[in-house]
């Protein structure tokens, strides 16, 4: 794992380094798609019949939920329900970190060939 580079004076701390996602976690997500309800999903709140609903854009429920006599009651098909628990924090933070370093190495590469040959062209942060 990689150390967090150190804080400037007067800053809050900064979050420790998150160790990027390796190739078979990538590849577990990517299998993981698999029989999973098609996005985007939006919340709804209904009056009858099940009053949450996380939808998605056919009107198809992925999940629903009520409370009835103190007690809460989801139900939600079996490939959503797996892709939404490997879809932990942990799991969207490493992803991310996966991709900032893409994105840095090949920033890197570019700006070096450009040095090398001469121009001073970088690319734009986006």
């Amino acid at each position: 794992m990689t150390s967090a580079p150190p804080e400037p004076s007067g800053c809050p701390p900064m979050p420790p380094a998150i160790e990027p996602a390796g190739d078979g976690e990538v590849e577990a997500l990517r299998r993981g798609l698999e029989g999973v309800t098609p996005g985007p999903w939006a919340w709804f709140h209904k009056s009858s019949g099940f009053p949450f609903s996380l939808d998605d854009a056919k009107g198809n429920s992925v999940l629903a939920a009520e409370e009835y006599a103190g007690s809460a009651w989801i139900e939600i098909a079996k490939p959503d329900e797996s892709w939404i628990a490997r879809c932990s924090p942990d799991a969207i933070a490493r992803l991310l970190s996966r991709l900032t370093l893409a994105e840095e190495t090949a920033r890197a590469a570019v700006e070096a060939k450009e040095k090398a040959e001469g121009g001073s062209n970088t690319l734009a942060s986006t």
